[in-house]
């Protein structure tokens, strides 16, 4: 066991270099790897990831690793270290995008200039969101064999997206009477629970996958909260929430409150115990899919002109409305679930601008 430069032990494998930084050494097979940081956290870390690449991914030699044959190994790895939900989209994007763009491709064939002109080719058909997925994927998988050793330089690497590809702004509504007009056409769709979770959703700022998981457990009508600790993913199955500031304890309003209250009234005894989920399509919890139909109906009745509202719209419309209420953001971002208060200010607080006039109005009158 080696020793730093104050004398201290370090973890078998690493040693510190002369300029202060880590070198982390594995062996497997005959086969060494290695990894060098600054830090000695960070040193530990990439050599966790070496290791576990060499015990359990097919040993190949790196100048005839393909994409595809690389795919198992990045896979392998991710679903030890992000959610389920992730893991399904690298999966999705890998299967639908990028093996069969290049995978029969060796790693160290594929070319900066080829992954730019395929990328931008993308950007030409599919939403800014869905381009910049894609990217995401295809760079993590090629950050993650260059840290492996199968290439000597990450291919991707100062690739710039095409310029349109920004942030997919979310339609939201534009005033009062457009929310109005969207709660009258409700009825169109003929589910009272669909109409209450949608409602719901509106006073609580939820997440579509969030308030869809609920159950009556998660409720606490004598303290007028509930408890977000579940999401529900595209294939119906449940998970933890997006983040750690997700698990979170979310006021109830009285309008909320008496949502709630209706539904229990509605339903037997049994319907409202245990594991059982509040907002229900017949006897399971309404899927994605189901949503964005039902959603789509509404907005088609609003008329022609009408923004296209979705779950996450609603999101959107009560952040908005409790900043544009007075509402200060470190509240706003424990409501929301978010990580830090910029996230919940620039992505989700629309502007208003009546609000941006009366406030420059109230300023010019000091000066």
């Amino acid at each position: 066991m080696g020793k730093d430069r104050n004398g201290k032990e370090l973890p078998n494998g690493i040693s510190q270099l002369k300029d202060g930084a880590y070198k982390g050494t594995v062996m497997y097979h005959g086969i060494r790897k290695q990894v060098c940081s600054a830090s000695l956290a960070e040193c530990k870390r990439k050599l966790d990831e070496a290791r576990y690449t060499l015990t359990h991914c097919t040993l190949v030699e790196p100048s005839k690793m393909t994409v595809k044959a690389y795919a198992d190994t990045f896979i392998a790895y991710k679903s030890k270290v992000v959610k389920n939900g992730t893991m399904r989209s690298y999966s999705d994007m890998l299967n639908r995008y990028i093996i069969p763009a290049f995978g029969n491709y060796r790693l160290v064939d594929v070319r900066k200039d080829f992954l730019r002109q395929w990328i931008f080719k993308i950007a030409e058909d599919k939403a800014s969101s869905t381009t910049k997925l894609i990217w995401a994927v295809a760079s993590a998988l090629f950050s993650q064999a260059y840290c492996d050793n199968y290439i000597t330089v990450n291919p991707c690497d100062g690739i710039k997206l095409p310029r349109s590809v920004g942030a997919t702004k979310t339609a939201t509504f534009e005033d009062k009477e457009q929310v109005e007009t969207f709660l009258s056409n409700l009825s169109v769709v003929k589910d009272s629970t669909f109409s209450a979770m949608v409602r719901f959703t509106m006073l609580t700022g939820l997440r579509s996958g969030e308030v869809r998981a609920l159950k009556w457990c998660d409720v606490d009508l004598h303290n007028r909260t509930i408890e977000v600790k579940h999401t529900l993913l595209a294939d119906g199955t449940l998970d933890t929430p997006k983040t750690d500031n997700s698990h979170r304890l979310v006021p109830l309003s009285d309008e909320a409150v008496s949502i709630l209250n209706a539904l229990r009234s509605d339903l037997s005894v049994v319907s409202i115990s245990g594991d059982n989920f509040i907002f229900c399509d017949g006897n399971v919890p309404y899927s994605a899919s189901k949503v964005a139909y039902l959603m789509n109906r509404v907005v088609i009745a609003c008329g022609r002109c009408f923004p296209n509202i979705t779950m996450h719209s609603l999101r959107h419309y009560f952040a908005t409305t409790c900043a544009n209420n007075g509402m200060t953001p470190k509240v706003l971002m424990s409501i929301m679930g978010h990580a830090n208060i910029a996230i919940t200010m620039d992505l989700y607080a629309h502007k208003d601008d009546a609000i941006n006039r009366s406030e420059m109005d109230a300023v010019a009158a000091c000066l």
